[in-house]
């Protein structure tokens, strides 16, 4: 699904103004160029709208435990343990470990004393970039057994937003060329010269959907029965790409 968005600016050497009394039917005003040339700024949009390919998982592992040592090596043994469970199962992914941190956990004082120190917490933070909705779900079932999670970020891979640029580009000159033969029509005809051409790109991230599952849910919570994770649903969503093109032209007088 493509679409295009064009805007025009016309910048006149003078402009007029028309009262009541001496206003014009559209048909009896002639429009000339000036004598020195006509500005000319077109500017047009072409947009696709594709399906995501890539996505990140973001999950965690937390400890805790009475000395900061005793929760850093528990944290340590399941993240090693859960990213070596991970690699086994034959997923394309890039796992990278985003954040290590460690806080203390306080009592309730009483009133009037001051609050102690009981326990420390460690946390292990992972994401896992894949390239397929497939190997997402994947990922999460495994990581799953070891790891609670943060969230699952779906996005169009760069290699799919380059793939359409030509197209793109293509499109959207075609409409500025359609745009110049209006106005040098309306103009009685005459040369345009290009002064300038300008590209941007974007893409806009549509999202994606994750459907959880209760069970799940409660293996994340600690409240599993022993069972394997079950395999999560994803929707991937999808991204918009557009190319916007602006020239700037001379209408020869």
């Amino acid at each position: 699904m493509t679409g295009l968005r064009t805007t025009l600016f016309l910048i006149p050497a003078a402009v007029f103004a028309a009262t009541a009394s001496s206003a014009f039917a559209a048909g009896d005003v002639k429009l000339l160029p000036a004598k020195d040339g006509t500005r000319l700024i077109l500017s047009a949009t072409a947009s696709v709208e594709l399906a995501n390919d890539e996505a990140r998982v973001s999950f965690y592992a937390l400890e805790t435990a009475p000395t900061l040592a005793e929760a850093t090596q528990k944290a340590l043994k399941r993240v090693n343990t859960g990213l070596a469970r991970i690699k086994t199962q034959g997923i394309d992914a890039q796992l990278e470990t985003t954040g290590l941190s460690s806080s203390p956990v306080y009592n309730e004082p009483k009133k009037g004393e001051a609050a102690k120190i009981v326990a420390w917490q460690v946390r292990q933070n992972i994401t896992g970039k894949v390239k397929s909705v497939e190997d997402a779900a994947r990922l999460a079932q495994t990581a799953a057994d070891y790891f609670a999670f943060s969230g699952v970020q779906f996005s169009l891979s760069t290699k799919a937003q380059s793939a359409v640029q030509e197209k793109l580009m293509r499109e959207a000159m075609a409409d500025i060329r359609a745009q110049a033969a209006i106005v040098a029509d309306e103009l009685g005809g005459g040369d345009m010269r290009v002064v300038s051409v300008t590209f941007n790109r974007s893409s806009y991230n549509m999202g994606g959907v994750y459907k959880a599952n209760t069970a799940m849910l409660a293996r994340a919570a600690g409240e599993a029965d022993g069972a394997s994770a079950p395999l999560p649903l994803f929707e991937a969503g999808r991204s918009n790409v557009s190319r916007q093109v602006n020239v700037e032209l001379v209408i020869a007088p």
